[in-house]
């Protein structure tokens, strides 16, 4: 039935409901329509993302980057040899404070070498503190459009038995043209037996703690000879010695330098004086060598004496220097005298035994030869080797020219005379002389 106008339509509460229903329905269905579209969106957006970095990775594969790893390689290479040069010249250390720049490895009494763990955290340091400046920032390879993103350099060293191995922690992050490399660990090793100089320090500070107050003179030159290297003894005041060791090495063709730093309690054995010659060591000397020694002494314009054929003392610093390739076997007492301006003086002794004579080649020939005008003289010198190797001749006459390497003499005499001539016999490890008289009539 149709409402007339002005009266107020009604509509069934049934009906209302239904178009109630029907309006959330179609709010739902757009929500849900909207939802499903974001989700696809984001969906297609992770996709493409997925496929590019997917297809980055894939494509680092091809990247070259062996040259760019070689290069890391060899800076690293260079500066771990600066570092080993380098710590080594300083005692095992990188930076270190202190008197004369030295550690000290003994100290009146007590022992204070730095553990091989800690010569190894040294040079980590200095490759950790000098690699950046070898790579340059890659601006070699930036110039062929390379693009580099790098970390922090973390550095491990390890004295190996044999050699130095360098194990170095440095992120690289490498891109060129969509292309996508990462490079991350480096190993290299370095060509030199630290380990064994070090070990031989090792051994010459354990001599040092059975003997606390005096030079291990007698052990640091058998391991010299033994293993070919060589020292220097260096005194300085307050009873400090540096003992400064030269090792060979075939890196670079440079020998190693390795010093260290001793401190003697010698004042608080010794009464102070107004000049005071500091305790000499004894010296046994098994080995022909070029001895070198400087005394020192407490005072004031000192002047030094020997009395003694064996060498002059320097007069002004106390440095002695002598062949004992001269010299028999046997013990020497030497006294050694400091004077001032004053007149004020110290003695003191300085003992040398020469135990090396077993080590010459000997000389076993007529002192006294006869020979005759314009006849042919013929004579070989008898000599031998402890070690059986090799012997070479010298002479010091215009007479003839013996046999460098037979010690044969073959010449004939043109005119008469006594001729005194000097035969030097020599091997491996020094040489012996002996006087020959030739008379011609």
């Amino acid at each position: 039935m149709l409402a007339k106008r002005g009266q107020i339509k009604i509509i069934p509460t049934t009906l209302k409901l239904s178009y109630l229903r029907s309006k959330r329905a179609q709010i739902t269905i757009f929500l849900v329509i909207g939802i499903i579209i974001l989700f696809a969106t984001g969906l297609v957006l992770y996709l493409r993302s997925f496929a590019t970095e997917k297809e980055l990775k894939v494509e680092a594969n091809q990247l070259p980057v062996e040259k760019i790893s070689g290069y890391v390689d060899s800076c690293i290479l260079s500066v771990a040899q600066d570092g080993i040069f380098d710590i080594s010249s300083k005692g095992g250390f990188y930076k270190i404070n202190g008197t004369y720049g030295i550690p000290y490895y003994f100290y009146e009494g007590k022992e204070t070498m730095p553990k091989k763990e800690v010569i190894e955290k040294q040079l980590s340091l200095y490759i950790e503190n000098n690699l950046s400046d070898c790579l340059n920032n890659f601006e070699n390879f930036r110039t062929e459009g390379y693009n580099f993103e790098t970390s922090n350099i973390s550095v491990n060293s390890t004295i190996a038995a044999k050699n130095v191995i360098i194990n170095v922690n440095y992120p690289v992050k490498i891109t060129k043209d969509n292309q996508l490399s990462v490079l991350n660990d480096f190993s290299v090793p370095v060509d030199i037996n630290f380990y064994e100089k070090y070990n031989l320090i090792r051994k010459i500070i354990d001599e040092q703690n059975k003997t606390p107050n005096s030079i291990p003179f007698s052990s640091i030159t058998g391991l010299a000879y033994k293993n070919n290297f060589t020292y220097d003894v260096i005194n300085f005041p307050d009873d400090i010695v540096f003992y400064v060791f030269t090792f060979n090495t075939s890196l670079r063709n440079k020998p190693l330098i390795y010093p260290i730093k001793v401190k003697y309690n010698w004042s608080a054995i010794f009464p102070q004086k107004n000049v005071e010659i500091y305790p000499i060591p004894e010296f046994v000397i098994t080995v022909p060598q070029i001895f070198k020694y400087q005394v020192k002494a407490r005072g004031t314009d000192l002047k030094f004496y020997d009395d003694t054929t064996m060498f002059d003392i320097d007069p002004k610093n106390g440095s002695i220097s002598f062949d004992t390739t001269r010299w028999e076997d046997g013990v020497r007492e030497i006294k050694i005298t400091a004077t001032d301006k004053y007149g004020n003086s110290d003695t003191a002794y300085m003992t040398i035994d020469i135990e090396q004579k077993n080590l010459l080649p000997s000389i076993n020939s007529t002192i006294i030869l006869d020979a005759a005008v314009n006849k042919t003289f013929y004579y070989k010198v008898n000599a031998s080797d402890p070690y059986k190797e090799y012997l070479y001749f010298k002479d010091n006459t215009s007479l003839f020219d013996i046999n460098p390497t037979t010690g044969e003499i073959n010449f004939t005499p043109n005119q008469t005379g006594d001729y005194s001539i000097k035969i030097t016999v020599g091997n491996n490890v020094g040489y012996s002389e002996a006087l020959m008289l030739l008379k011609v009539k």
